[in-house]
């Protein structure tokens, strides 16, 4: 679950397939994410993970999915507190994800804690 006070360090999403609420997105796409944050505080690493949330289910990771925001999404560490960064990436929809009404979790943490969290609506459909 994503803490109070989650997207305070958020300026900006910008997701593909996701002109209006909720998201519609296939199997055949693969969203494009931007996330502009500011850090929270220092920090050498920083991960962001993608969660999919169905019902009462807990939410599940993103399959293959690589958390490393340094290596992986473009963002320049160490971070700084108060600077502001843009984390991208893409989502590789999975064959195996059932069409179905949801949410995706945005969680980008390091070791001291949470950076920003945050839930979209989706709609999954084949």
């Amino acid at each position: 679950e994503c803490s109070s006070g989650s997207t305070s360090n958020v300026d900006a999403v910008r997701i593909s397939h996701c002109a209006t609420l909720p998201c519609t997105v296939t199997l055949e796409d693969k969203p494009k994410v931007e996330i502009d944050f500011r850090a929270a505080h220092d920090s050498k690493t920083l991960r962001v993970r993608v969660l999919g949330a169905i019902g009462d289910i807990a939410p599940q990771p993103f399959p293959a999915f690589k958390t490393d925001a340094c290596n992986f999404m473009g963002v320049s560490c160490p971070l700084k507190a108060g600077d502001k960064y843009t984390a991208k990436f893409e989502l590789a929809m999975s064959p195996t994800f059932p069409p179905v009404a949801g949410k995706a979790v945005f969680k980008g943490q390091d070791a001291a804690g949470e950076f920003f969290c945050f839930k979209v609506p989706v709609e999954l459909k084949h």
